[in-house]
């Protein structure tokens, strides 16, 4: 995996790299920005001893402190040999790596001063074939254990039982990992023993396998004269997933490259192979891979480490087989002796900037084994320097000039299989220039060959200044946490058994690369020649195109499978699918004693929430916040400009300008000497809008303030230099220094293709954002500039018209001048603020600089004074007309949304009852229904801090079925059949919520709650308290009177999927087909 990938770390990252993720949806926070036993399998029957609830580290008692510096290379910890004892000084963490003597298990923890502890367990589970196997088993494992003997404990917990900062599980193409992170000591107890009683002593029943993976079942389990149907959460993921074109030609081309092995499988499965998975397979393959021998275990943060070791030893380690299942190793995929070509069909992207331009290439090559660290390093850095940027060859030769709207899905550097592998592709064109767009790759190839263009020393100082940057960042870590975010790294290469600790020391393989260049200078060009030249034989040229009646075809191939299936159905199999299905159906709706469970309590929440650490500076030009932070000498900068005033015919040129901002030059450099000079000194430069609905201190429900955000982080040695770039993009903006019209074309068509392939990933999303758009003045604005079906049209259409012309471009670009001019001009003293997260040494020297930043721009009071916050109308005019929406839209599945405009904002006193309702309703209601009964891979509901209330679904097999459980939640929490709302199940919902306020904030934005949304410690005390203080009967009363059908409150529901013939007849329903 490419060490520069940290810069922006999320599980949209995880899904390119073809890991599947169980709690991806279900996890997934609304933002404002964009197993019975095998016999080799052998467990005690003995009662498990308590886990310890204390794991964390203390030196104030001698009892539970534990010395990592005092632990020595070659003694022993509870049975486990210590391999190795290094200091990482990049991650200010010591690495121990220790083996179990007697199984081959493997243990790393990475000691820190860190509450956010980190834990996985991890197997290598190379996929036989392409039925889905690890995937499905990853879902399975997860239904219940020997300990846990309940439904669905990973999603029981989520409910509201754990303070989890990350939970989830995870199937890559050759491993699978199922990793939390908690700052709770207790929290931390209980889910290691969920997690471990999972994963080797699952219960792999099969009703569980048939939920999760694949069964046949009646459409309604209870009428046998309904048709027989394909069912199964994974199953429905798949098709979701092979809908997307992008998604099919990235697993199309690893399993094309390296076909021989595992990595010519499906680790996640192929829809139509995936019925060919029997539960016998699946219990199999448990029994050779879910053993301690194979297992890679890992900790971070602040532990008490021989507390750890010792449960995991006594209760799954020793309790396991002395002879254990032998794992085979991952080998190198055999090279070939000529490139290959292949090509693979796909359905039309109806949402694509130009319809007729879809052909997708890549040309990808086979690349070195994993094990060589300094190799990959040095092709992680090459691949930045081809690829990234305005001065890269490839981008100079494949993206600038047109010939496609941006680069093809799995461009660039990936080591995160045996064989590292490269490629780089085209999207988004011609039929016809396909052979040109191969005949491109090879001049850039040959251009850093021949004169070593885009290798330039100055451009690989960027690149390593990048890396560092990276090192030291913790604000893009995933799930808020450095463990998970190294975890993620490391994983790849411990599953092949390479040095994860070298692997950590960034800093030595940059010093190494660094030497390397200086013995050699053609160390690039020569590992350009190497892996990209005609001397690799072993590359693949994949090509993609849409074919006419694509999603026909597959729902043929489908229908087909599945007939087959029934024509070899006896009666008694038959009747055997008949009494299953009423079997499962009967379980799904049972309500389950949960006892057995650990859980927290609500009492053990603090009261009070953290301090922010933010301070107003005194006596300076603007508003300037200050938030002194440990950010491993990292400087965090982000100035506002409230938009409130801005002239309603530019609204729709506001998110264009965000896009090409920082991309464009100024007048002093152009654009690739100005990406260059960003490169040597931040981590970037950026624009962004951001929508705050409800701003305090008056928290009105139908008021709002948008932002322009400029933002930039750098080491804060660079602080000068970076408000130095800063200052020189603004005056660009302000006075309209850009002119290049073929870079404006290039950038919308770039941004249109990435919000198009991301729609089958954030589908719920957008139809959230729809859904809210119209009750929401907010919402609407938010789903205009920032994320949403409307904001994914302006920037296709600008992509559209500025591809087309010269003159439409040049509209486009005027459009785009007059907000800069508006919104930068000196007047805008009076709309701008800054806040700035920094360690405390440089607070000082920081603010001089922000006081230079101010003189150079020139800012000063605006003529007339303009207020901030804007009120809107909280309907939608559309809502008059047809209240609901369906984006029809060529994927076989649905995302599900409904909005209710509650008037119920942050301060308002029923809105802390309706929060927690949103989470009981999510855990104890929507997932049964949505998840467990009807297939989709996730759900949930929640209330936005202008009061709308809204639910979605993920991935959804189902619509309107969908859509009437959404109407049904009033109804089920007012009468909650089978038994009212209970203590435990309000505690739970408690437990669920602080486990989102509470989540760890980086370093780098903590304070950003004051900053944009005006929520400062003592609000965000009060709302605690109201939390806290919520009661049965208030979750009661507000579904009753917010929730209820029979309500008067404005409702949109919103729907993007295929054709609904039911939805096209319905009145109440505006029916969008992309094309129109």
């Amino acid at each position: 995996m490419n060490l520069l990938d940290m810069l922006n770390r999320n599980t949209r990252l995880l899904s390119s790299k073809g890991v599947r993720s169980t709690a991806l949806a279900a996890t997934m926070p609304m933002r404002n920005y964009k197993f019975a036993f095998s016999a080799n399998m052998k467990h005690t029957s003995a009662k498990l001893f308590r886990l310890p609830c204390n794991l964390v580290a203390s030196k104030a008692d001698g009892n539970l402190s534990w010395n990592v510096n005092q632990t020595k290379e070659g003694s022993s910890i509870e049975g486990w040999q210590v391999e190795e004892v290094s200091p990482v000084k990049d991650f200010h963490l010591t690495a121990l790596r220790l083996k179990h003597p007697q199984t081959g298990a493997r243990f790393l923890h990475l000691a820190r001063a860190d509450r956010n502890q980190t834990f996985s367990v991890g197997f290598r589970t190379p996929p036989p074939d392409s039925s889905g196997l690890p995937h499905i088993l990853e879902h399975t494992v997860l239904c219940g254990s020997q300990l846990f003997p309940v439904r669905d404990p990973f999603f029981k917990m989520l409910g509201g039982r754990t303070l989890a900062t990350f939970m989830n599980a995870m199937t890559g193409p050759d491993y699978t990992m199922y990793p939390f992170a908690t700052r709770d000591p207790a929290d931390f107890g209980n889910l290691m023993s969920i997690y471990l009683d999972a994963v080797f002593r699952p219960r792999l029943r099969e009703t569980d396998f048939r939920q999760e993976g694949w069964r046949l079942e009646h459409a309604d389990p209870f009428d046998s004269s309904s048709p027989i149907v394909f069912k199964g959460v994974v199953f429905n993921e798949m098709k979701g997933a092979f809908s997307d074109p992008q998604s099919l030609f990235g697993q199309r081309l690893l399993c094309s490259l390296l076909p021989k092995g595992a990595y010519g499988k499906v680790s996640g499965g192929e829809p139509l192979t995936i019925p060919s998975l029997s539960w016998e397979d699946l219990r199999s393959f448990h029994a050779q891979y879910y053993h301690p021998g194979n297992a890679r275990f890992f900790t971070y943060g602040e532990l008490n480490l021989p507390r750890v070791l010792e449960y995991i030893t006594e209760n799954y380690v020793e309790a396991s087989a002395k002879e254990l299942p032998a794992v085979p190793e991952i080998l190198q995929e055999p090279r070939w002796s000529k490139p290959r070509e292949e090509h693979v069909n796909c359905s039309r992207d109806p949402m694509a900037p130009n319809p007729e331009n879809q052909s997708t290439v890549a040309v990808a090559a086979a690349c070195c084994d994993i094990h060589d660290l300094n190799e990959t390093f040095l092709l992680d850095v090459l691949s930045d320097l081809l690829i990234r940027g305005p001065e890269a060859p490839f981008y100079s030769r494949l993206i600038e000039p047109g010939l496609g709207s941006g680069y093809a899905p799995a461009t660039g550097y990936d080591s995160s299989t045996r064989d590292t592998i490269f490629a780089v592709g085209l999207q988004g064109l011609k039929s016809s220039d396909v052979e040109k767009a191969v005949k491109s790759v090879k001049e850039a190839v040959n251009a850093a060959l021949s004169n070593g263009e885009g290798l330039e020393p100055e451009r690989v100082e960027a690149v390593l200044h990048r890396v560092e940057l990276a090192a030291r960042d913790e604000s893009h870590c995933m799930g808020s946490s450095l463990g998970l975010s190294l975890l993620s790294e490391i994983t790849p290469l411990w599953n092949h058994d390479g040095d994860i600790v070298s692997f950590l020391r960034v800093g030595d393989r940059v010093e190494f690369l660094k030497r390397s260049l200086k013995n050699d200078p053609n160390l690039l060009r020569k590992a350009t020649e190497k892996y990209l030249g005609e001397k690799n034989s072993h590359q693949l040229i994949l090509t993609m195109s849409p074919k006419e009646g694509f999603e026909e075809m597959q729902l043929k191939e489908e229908q087909e499978l599945l007939q087959s299936k029934i024509d070899k159905l006896s009666s008694q199999d038959k009747e055997h699918i008949v009494q299953f299905g009423m079997k499962l159906a009967k379980e799904q709706k049972q309500d389950e004693d949960l006892t057995c469970l650990p859980r927290l309590c609500a009492s053990d929440l603090s009261p009070i929430p953290e301090p922010d650490g933010a301070v107003n500076v005194k006596d300076t030009m603007i508003p300037i916040q200050y938030s002194v932070q440990p950010t491993n000498g990292v400087a965090y900068i982000r100035a506002t400009v409230d938009v409130a005033g801005l002239p309603e015919d530019l609204n729709s040129s506001l998110p264009l300008f965000c896009l090409i901002a920082s991309k464009m030059g100024t007048s002093h450099r152009n654009a690739r000497d100005f990406d260059r000079a960003v490169s040597l000194s931040t981590g970037g430069i950026s624009f962004g809008v951001n929508v705050v609905a409800a701003p305090a201190p008056a928290c009105s429900p139908l008021s709002l303030r948008a932002f322009l955000v400029m933002s930039t982080m750098c080491l804060e040695r660079n602080a000068a230099k970076a408000l130095k770039l800063c200052s020189e993009l603004w005056q660009a903006g302000a006075k309209g220094s850009w002119m290049d019209s073929n870079r404006l074309a290039v950038l919308l068509r770039e941004e249109a293709v990435a919000l198009a392939n991301g729609v089958p990933h954030s589908g719920h999303a957008y139809a959230v954002s729809a859904a809210a758009a119209r009750v929401s003045p907010a919402a609407r604005k938010r789903e205009h500039s920032v994320l949403g079906p409307s904001y994914l049209e302006i920037v296709r259409k600008a992509a559209s018209q500025a591809s087309q012309s010269e003159t439409g471009a040049q509209e486009i670009l005027n459009k785009i001048r007059e907000v800069g001019a508006f919104l930068l001009d000196h007047s805008c003293g009076d709309r701008l603020r800054f806040s700035i997260n920094s360690s405390p040494e440089s607070e000082p020297s920081i603010i001089n600089e922000v006081s230079t930043f101010l003189k150079t721009i020139s800012v000063g009071p605006s003529s007339s004074r303009v207020n901030p916050f804007e009120m809107g109308p909280t309907l939608s005019p559309e809502l008059q007309v047809a209240p609901n929406t369906h984006y029809v839209l060529p994927l076989p599945v649905n995302f599900a949304a409904k909005a209710i405009a509650t008037g119920v904002a942050f301060k308002h006193p029923d809105h802390a009852p309706l929060k927690i309702l949103a989470k009981l309703l999510s855990a104890r209601y929507l997932h049964p229904h949505i998840r467990e009964e009807g297939g989709a891979y996730g759900s949930g509901a929640d209330i936005s801090t202008d009061g709308v209330f809204s639910f979605f679904s993920y991935r959804d097999p189902h619509s309107i079925k969908t859509l009437d459980v959404f109407n049904g939640s009033g109804k089920w929490a007012i009468n909650s059949s089978p038994k009212p709302i209970t203590e435990t199940y309000l505690e739970e919902a408690k437990i669920g919520i602080f486990q989102r306020v509470d989540a760890p904030v980086p370093p780098g934005n903590r304070g950003l709650d004051r900053f944009l949304r005006g929520v400062d410690d003592e609000l965000l005390k009060w709302h605690r308290e109201a939390l806290m203080t919520v009661t049965c009967d208030d979750l009661v009363r507000v579904a009753s009177e917010y929730l209820s059908v029979t309500s008067k409150l404005p409702v949109s529901c919103a729907l993007l999927g295929p054709q609904n013939d039911v939805l096209e007849k319905d009145s109440n329903w505006k029916i969008i087909v992309p094309e129109d």
